[in-house]
């Protein structure tokens, strides 16, 4: 048990040194697909319902 927890921190360190060694224009596109995934889901939610009968 105690193994797969240090299995899961190494993994987790592994990714963080990642995204350290990342570029400014990595980090910029990134942000950039973020946004408009946020975009698209705030869309989604704040549309209005269909009028008439629900059943």
């Amino acid at each position: 048990m105690k193994a797969l927890e240090e299995e899961k921190e190494m993994a987790q360190q592994e990714k963080l040194d990642k995204l350290k060694e990342l570029t400014a224009e990595e980090v910029e596109r990134i942000n950039k697909e973020g946004e408009a995934e946020k975009t698209r889901i705030l869309e989604r939610f704040n549309k209005k319902p269909p009028r008439g009968r629900r059943d």
